[in-house]
């Protein structure tokens, strides 16, 4: 390990931090062969989350209503945040 860090026991770790971290994100197939594909390729989060690169069922499943065409706000930001935790941290792929 590098001396720089140090392991650190995921008990130690505040309750805050804890409940954050304790379960990884839960994405669509689709936008993990995404992730894998950007991160082989040498592609940065920020081109990753970049809607004009992002297939289509990537884009939809962060940006619209499900079973519409409707642009969602809140739901973008979500899911935004929630595909760059999965490219941080890792992900698990749900169940279809």
């Amino acid at each position: 390990m590098d001396p720089k860090f140090k392991e650190v026991d995921f008990n130690d770790l505040p309750d805050e931090v804890k409940r954050t971290y304790a379960e990884l994100p839960v994405i669509p197939k689709e936008v993990a062969g995404w992730i894998a594909k950007c991160k082989n390729n040498g592609v940065s989060i920020g081109d990753a989350l970049c809607s004009e690169r992002r297939p289509e069922k990537v884009r939809d499943w962060m940006a619209l209503t499900p079973g519409t065409y409707e642009f969602n706000q809140q739901r973008y930001a979500k899911y935004q945040g929630l595909m760059a935790r999965a490219w941080l941290d890792g992900y698990t792929v749900e169940d279809e």
